[in-house]
């Protein structure tokens, strides 16, 4: 996914809502909202931390 980003980017932003970047740690992720914004997002968001921390907090998870 995120090798193609830069080909896929106009698929996601064309709404005009918030795009949340996610990865297991934060470090792709980040990569992703630079690519993302770089592509003219105004809207995105990073997952510090990424999922592991977001579990490790106890935060909620949906399996949809």
């Amino acid at each position: 996914f995120l090798g193609t980003l830069p080909e896929t980017a106009d698929e996601m932003l064309g709404n005009g809502k918030p795009v949340v970047v996610s990865c297991r740690t934060g470090a792709r992720s980040a990569v992703g909202a630079s690519l993302l914004k770089a592509a003219g997002a105004e809207k995105v968001i990073n997952l510090q931390g990424g999922y592991r921390d977001w579990r490790a907090e106890g935060l909620p998870v949906s399996q949809e």
